[in-house]
């Protein structure tokens, strides 16, 4: 994710998957959400089940067995049967109560989606876009994606103001679950990922994927799921953060820089690796002659030593 966003985002190769559906078409992008009416139309099967047993069947056949590419990539990853969903259900009632109306509206989000997607390809006419699939998973991630799929977990993307975080009991996963008002900038996020060059392997590298990618959102669409972050920075505290984090800059990647947790003790926020390559993007945009050749630039990062060059890092 998100990944992303604040997300775990995995990327895996798996054979399972090998048909492709990727397109160089925003408006021939797939949008599947045919497994969130699957899984509440299991999850209102539920009371009536006579057993165990019972309920374990209604899941397997209502939910599990009608799963996408997107939801078996999940599963695949996950390890998840039947056992392991209906025990999520049960753990988060007032959580997963909070955001059925939500993950049944996520068709509303698809044109502000498509909105930013051309403007993605109006700046970068190369731009690839997978497939999307929105599922319901157990609460472990946000997103994953391959070559052609992009999955995003509902249950950790579609929350509302008033949803009971305290059911979460990972405090990185409650810390980094997202607002519905912001899926279309999570997926443009990851979306963003797909056209990026730069395979990072230093802090510094990361920090421009993560930060590069939230940077690109926010321009298509003036929202960033940093907010929060953004808010929390002041010019004292973000010099702090570059003096830490410089002597680190080259170094393999710490994943303690790019975690949504920070440390409560010291009073810092997480995510700081995704706000220096933000931070750093954004100055580039700013000083460039070319603003289009920049945005370019930035989304694929084909050139990155030429962004740290121009804002002086």
């Amino acid at each position: 994710m998100r990944l992303l966003v604040a997300f775990l985002f995995v990327n895996l190769s798996l054979t399972t998957f090998a048909q492709s559906f990727k397109t160089s078409k925003p408006d021939s992008i797939r949008f599947n959400i045919q497994d969130v009416s699957n899984f509440w139309s299991a999850y209102d099967q539920l009371p009536k089940a006579a057993s165990h047993a019972d309920s374990l069947q209604i899941i397997t056949n209502e939910y599990l067995n009608k799963a996408s590419r997107g939801l078996e990539l999940y599963r695949e990853m996950s390890g998840s049967n039947a056992e392991s969903f209906l025990e999520v259900i049960r753990k988060h009632p007032k959580l997963l109560q909070s955001i059925r109306a939500n993950t049944l509206a996520i068709s509303t989000q698809q044109e502000p989606l498509l909105k930013g997607v051309r403007k993605l390809k109006n700046i970068y006419p190369s731009s690839v876009f997978p497939e999307l699939f929105f599922c319901v998973g157990k609460f472990e991630v946000a997103g994953n994606r391959t070559a052609d799929i992009l999955y995003i977990g509902t249950e950790l993307t579609c929350l509302s103001k008033d949803s009971p975080r305290d059911e979460i009991t990972n405090p990185y996963i409650k810390k980094s679950a997202g607002n519905f008002d912001d899926l279309d900038v999570v997926c443009l996020h990851e979306i963003v990922h797909y056209q990026q060059k730069l395979v990072a392997k230093t802090n510094i590298e990361q920090a421009l994927v993560e930060g590069g990618a939230e940077f690109i959102a926010h321009h298509l669409t003036r929202k960033s799921t940093m907010q929060a972050l953004f808010d929390q920075m002041n010019p004292a505290l973000e010099k702090e953060i570059w003096s830490e984090f410089t002597p680190q800059a080259n170094k393999p990647i710490d994943a303690n820089w790019f975690l949504a947790l920070g440390d409560e003790q010291k009073k810092r926020p997480g995510m700081l690796g995704y706000l220096i390559g933000f931070r750093i993007c954004e100055r580039y945009y700013k000083k460039a002659k070319d603003k289009q050749a920049a945005l370019r630039n930035i989304i694929t990062l084909s050139e990155p030593q030429a962004i740290l060059e121009g804002t002086g890092y």
